[in-house]
């Protein structure tokens, strides 16, 4: 899988590239997997024989929405794949609120103890370990 950027604009005009590399942005899955065919009964009678089987699957962890803003076009929610790789902040006083992202390390986890093993190599909060490996072919 490849890593992906994102570019992303300040109310100040500020660029900023957010990377995102596959242990952020892919989940492992299981989803069920219909499938219908249409046997005979008797040799005439149409009967449909669903069958269901589960089978895991990658998916992305974002998504575009249907819902567009008249100053920024299309809106997309990409919170959790963000708090996998950066240290996200929020300000709500000014006006517009404001988000920040950061690369500092991950920290100290819950209760004051200190960076568990899903926090190595990761920037951001502390997280399970993700499943993008599994998804790679």
């Amino acid at each position: 899988m490849p890593n992906l950027a994102f570019e992303v604009q300040g109310t100040a005009g500020g660029q900023e590239s957010l990377k995102l590399d596959p242990n952020s942005y892919v989940f492992l899955t299981t989803v069920p997997i219909v499938h219908k065919e249409v046997e005979y009964f008797l040799g005439y009678l149409p009967v449909e024989i669903v069958t269901v089987r589960q089978q895991q699957v990658c998916i992305p962890a974002f998504s575009p929405m249907n819902y567009r803003t008249k100053q920024n076009g299309p809106v997309w929610i990409m919170g959790t794949p963000l708090f996998y790789s950066y240290k996200v902040q929020y300000d709500r006083e000014p006006e517009p609120p404001t988000m920040s992202f950061s690369t500092e390390g991950c920290g100290t986890c819950h209760d004051g103890v200190e960076s568990s093993p899903h926090c190595q190599g990761k920037r951001g909060f502390c997280n399970n370990p993700r499943a993008s490996d599994a998804c790679e072919s």
